[in-house]
Parts: structure tokens; C-alpha cells; sequence
């Protein structure tokens, strides 16, 4: 009973801890929808109190740290054609999800309403992923042209560098 007590302190303190600090990292890949195509290079991580969310943003500008940490504040510059990329909604606890919200930030299309999807990594959407005290990856979609949407998709490579006393878990393949 008391090293369940102690594992659950420790647990709370370490998601407490690192909760709600915005990481900056490196990106590099690219996001599309038709003939629009946008260059990324920037990426954020923040973890939401509670610990069972973790959203990486990659996009091709920067993101002032109100956006990052405000749920739908990337939706909106998106919607406002300020910033572009894709935003991954994650659980920080399981390095190998079968299955992934990826949120395009993409302004709308004139015959479109789409601005989000969600992935079934069976397709291997993830072909890395490291999550724990470094967080990185490397995520491929791509959608042909159904009906009257046109062909979408993005893929990324993004990492943090690795903060201090945070386990990590790693899957080379999450499938």
C-alpha cells in the first residue's frame, strides 16, 4: 500500500512538473491541400494540466505562446491564413498509439469545411515516435481527391531536445 501511495505522488509530482511548460524544437516536412503547399519548419509541445494530452504543433511560422497553450487559438490564425501546419493531439503515456488526431492548420477552402482528421496509424502514419523526456517523431499522410475535396496531407519530422528527469518511452515503428 505505501508503494502504491509513494508511485502515485511521484507520478502526480511528474506530470505536475512538467505540465503547462511550452518546449520549443526543430521541424522540417511540409503541408498540403491541392496545389497549396506550405514549408514547415517550426515546432511547440505543451502538455494541458492532467497530463493526458500532450499537442505538438508543426507549422510554417512562428507561434506566440498564447496560441500554443489555448486549444483552438491555432485553429483561428490558421482559419485567419496567418500559420499552416498540423497540430498532433497525443496521449504523453503510450509511445505506440493505434491511432492519431492530426488537426490541419490550414485555412478554409472555398469548397471545403475541412480542417481536421483523424488518422488510423494501421496505415503507418507515425514511422518514428519518442515520447518522454525527448519527444520526436516523424508522421506521413497523404489523401487522395475524394469527391469534391482535393488531396491532402503533410509530412513532418519534429524534435525537443530531451528534458531532465522525465522517463521516456520509445517505439521505432508505432504501429
Amino acid at each position: 500500500m505505501i508503494r502504491w501511495w509513494i508511485a502515485l505522488c511521484a507520478g502526480a509530482l511528474l506530470v505536475s512538473c512538467s505540465a503547462g511548460t511550452v518546449r520549443s524544437g526543430e521541424a522540417r516536412g511540409r503541408v498540403y491541400r491541392g496545389d497549396e503547399a506550405y514549408a514547415l519548419s517550426y515546432a511547440y509541445a505543451y502538455a494541458p494540466a492532467g497530463g493526458e494530452e500532450l499537442w505538438v504543433y508543426v507549422t510554417d511560422q512562428p507561434l506566440p505562446r498564447s496560441a500554443i497553450v489555448d486549444r483552438f487559438a491555432a485553429h483561428e490564425l490558421a482559419r485567419a491564413g496567418k500559420v499552416h501546419g498540423i497540430k498532433l493531439l497525443l496521449d504523453p503515456r503510450n509511445a505506440a498509439p493505434t491511432e492519431i488526431t492530426a488537426v490541419m492548420l490550414l485555412p478554409a477552402a472555398p469548397n471545403a469545411t475541412m480542417a481536421s482528421v483523424s488518422i488510423s496509424s494501421s496505415a503507418g502514419v507515425f514511422k518514428e515516435l519518442e515520447l518522454g523526456s525527448r519527444i520526436s517523431g516523424r508522421i506521413e499522410q497523404e489523401q487522395e481527391a475524394i469527391f469534391d475535396s482535393p488531396p491532402y496531407g503533410f509530412a513532418a519530422d519534429f524534435s525537443f531536445a530531451a528534458e531532465e528527469s522525465a522517463p521516456a518511452a520509445k517505439s521505432d515503428a508505432a504501429q
